[in-house]
């Protein structure tokens, strides 16, 4: 898919468009949808749950923690799938018109779909002091992920 038709098919699914520019002959954007959809989640042996409105898409969990993670990286995926396909996104279901059993819920899972023109990752060595190092480890951060954060936050992307 050309940049041109992908930029026309995130409009047309209501991206809001944040900055287009050339670089390299290349189109470049970041662009930004925040959606929600409702999922159903059922209580049997641990929990699994199902979006209504999006084919296929399923999650799981032994606790409802695992179970909304899940659903947020398994409804992310799918949605950029669909996309990327050149199809238009299901309208979501309002939560009140779904019914559900004793056993079952209905939950909003909400994404923020960042589609900016990434061709490829690159790897960048930082160097930071030894007890911050141990501090976030502890914590269990990802670098990678604080530091991207970091960046777009910084350059205002």
């Amino acid at each position: 898919m050309k940049d041109r038709e992908l930029l026309k098919l995130f409009l047309a699914n209501g991206w809001e468009i944040r900055g287009v520019f050339i670089e390299n002959h290349k189109l470049k954007w970041g662009v930004t949808m925040i959606l929600n959809y409702p999922l159903i989640i059922h209580n049997e042996d641990g929990y699994w749950g199902e979006f209504p409105d999006v084919d296929g898409c399923n999650a799981q969990g032994d606790t409802l923690d695992e179970i909304l993670e899940d659903a947020n990286s398994a409804l992310e995926l799918h949605l950029l799938s669909i996309l990327m396909d050149g199809e238009s996104l299901p309208t979501p279901t309002y939560p009140k018109d779904i019914n559900t059993d004793n056993n079952s819920f209905v939950t909003l899972i909400s994404v923020k779909l960042d589609a900016r023109n990434e061709e490829k990752s690159v790897k960048k060595t930082i160097t930071i002091p030894e007890w911050l190092n141990e501090k976030a480890e502890q914590e269990n951060m990802n670098f990678s992920k604080i530091f991207q954060e970091a960046l777009l936050e910084r350059l205002s992307v």
